[in-house]
């Protein structure tokens, strides 16, 4: 799978990217919704998103991806409790929520499930 994962933590971004390049994906990184927005127009299988960025929120960075690409899902990692109805309707069965801390394992189930 070709993954986005944005995190702002550099140590999270970079075990988790290099964990997910180990098991076959292709991944892109990204520390902040400025440079997740830079990859707007690269076609992602799924992007890894922190719901707690230094500037904004995971939906800032999720809805302009998943307005652009129909097949895209959007997995949303958080220290904090949340659901999925923080975002639209049009876009729930495409969004998924991981719990921090997740075993890479939990990870791995969601993407496995994913129908692209």
């Amino acid at each position: 799978m070709h993954l986005l994962l944005v995190d702002d933590e550099p140590s999270l971004l970079n075990l988790l990217g290099q964990h997910l390049q180990r098991h076959g994906h292709l991944v892109e990184h990204a520390a902040s919704v400025a440079e997740a927005r830079l990859h707007l127009q690269v076609s992602f299988d799924a992007a890894i998103v922190d719901w707690t960025l230094l500037d904004g929120t995971g939906l800032d960075v999720a809805l302009p991806l998943l307005a652009s690409n129909y097949k895209l899902h959007v997995i949303f990692t958080s220290g904090y409790p949340l659901d999925a109805s923080v975002v639209p309707a049009a876009y729930r069965g495409r969004v998924h929520i991981l719990q921090k801390p997740f075993l890479p394992r939990a990870l791995a189930q969601i993407l496995n499930t994913l129908t692209l």
